[in-house]
């Protein structure tokens, strides 16, 4: 998913307050929603989310043939987000990706989580 700019905020305060949020159960017992999901991640980013540039549902996703690499390359403001049910996870990448299979090096990009807090 490519991100476009969002109001000015601090990416750190903004990841924060949403953490606690979470931690501090003020969801409810439901499910984390998608548009919770939106909302925390274009928080986190400073950015608004756009089209989806790859969808691994619908796209081809087998290792020798995806075109998942081609498809991020030589973007910037990219957002990777997997969806495995009660799991939620992935990557926010500010920069240019121009390389593929090497690290990016960028303060302003980062790896999350999203987890229901739930009792048992």
């Amino acid at each position: 998913i490519e991100v476009t700019p969002h109001e000015n905020r601090n990416v750190n305060e903004a990841f924060q307050m949403t953490i606690d949020k979470i931690m501090d159960n003020k969801f409810g017992p439901k499910p984390i929603e998608i548009n919770e999901i939106i909302t925390m991640i274009e928080n986190w980013t400073k950015k608004t989310i756009g089209m989806k540039i790859f969808d691994s549902q619908k796209d081809n996703w087998n290792v020798e043939t995806s075109q998942f690499n081609e498809r991020i390359l030589n973007k910037s403001n990219v957002l990777i987000f997997i969806d495995e049910g009660t799991w939620k996870f992935g990557c926010y990448i500010n920069t240019v990706i121009n390389v593929i299979g090497k690290p990016i090096e960028d303060k302003q990009s980062f790896l999350f989580s999203i987890n229901k807090k739930t009792t048992i």
